[in-house]
């Protein structure tokens, strides 16, 4: 989903700031579960990923070895050095652009759900939220002079 985003955002039952659901559009679902980690929710199973952790409800999943077929985001261990050798070779880093925008997103769009406290439905197409005016206005702040930025515009 490296070029789209959700298109639900449903905040937790009991008010909190943990389990925050998103919902995509092929039905999978990303629970935001604490500190470090996030939970997606599939039809095969549940995977659990954070930092140092990785973790599946699906038998050996994370100790298999990926087809060849599948797509690999190779060695991303150090993003610093790939993004200077991404320079030196004028190829793509790991971690595009648009990649590393539409992550920020997710946090913007956990930060208004958590807030807001009430679902939500994204357009990742337009990055806009449909007929919800207050929560497109969270989308954007004001600048400070003489910073002016007039093609931005939100609900």
């Amino acid at each position: 989903r490296d070029n789209s985003g959700p298109m639900a955002i449903q905040p937790p039952e009991d008010g909190g700031k943990r389990n925050l659901t998103f919902t995509y559009a092929n039905g999978t679902q990303l629970i935001h579960g604490g500190q470090d980690s996030i939970t997606f929710h599939g039809s095969e199973g549940i995977l659990k990923a954070g930092r140092n952790q990785l973790e599946s409800s699906i038998p050996n999943l994370v100790d298999r070895d990926l087809p060849s077929s599948d797509i690999s985001l190779g060695d991303a261990t150090d993003h610093m050095r790939n993004w200077i050798d991404a320079i030196h070779s004028r190829k793509d880093p790991i971690c595009t652009a648009e990649i590393g925008h539409r992550s920020a997103t997710i946090c913007h769009l956990a930060t208004i759900g958590y807030l807001l406290n009430r679902p939500l439905n994204w357009d990742p197409e337009s990055e806009t939220f449909s007929n919800d005016p207050e929560a497109n206005k969270l989308l954007l702040r004001k600048y400070r002079a003489p910073w002016n930025l007039p093609q931005l515009t939100a609900g």
